[in-house]
């Protein structure tokens, strides 16, 4: 890529990985009682999280965000998704669940 530098400066299975190793429920919940002025703003990086009531459904939108993008998850994704959830035992097992059919 000319402007960067020909660095390819998409996301890749290691981006997404250090985002999911930072979300958890309380950084979901801070986020989501943010002032509503930051949720209008355009380019907002967290308006993915805006989107939806529960951590679990950031997290499936953040996997599918990867299988639509041709990026692999791996184990690590997994785990780090799965830690993100961890404050619901039944969140955890979906994710754990799609990990089972991921066929990349």
């Amino acid at each position: 890529d000319e402007n960067n530098g020909g660095v390819n400066a998409s996301p890749d299975t290691v981006s997404y990985n250090t985002v999911l190793s930072v979300l958890d429920e309380s950084s979901f919940t801070a986020v989501k009682e943010s002032p509503s002025s930051e949720k209008k703003q355009l380019g907002n990086p967290s308006r993915r999280l805006f989107q939806h009531d529960r951590i679990v459904d950031v997290v499936m939108d953040i996997l599918d965000s990867m299988e639509a993008r041709g990026v692999p998850r791996d184990s690590i994704t997994y785990y780090n998704a799965i830690l993100a959830c961890k404050s619901s035992c039944e969140d955890a097992l979906v994710i754990f669940r799609r990990s089972l059919v991921d066929t990349d």
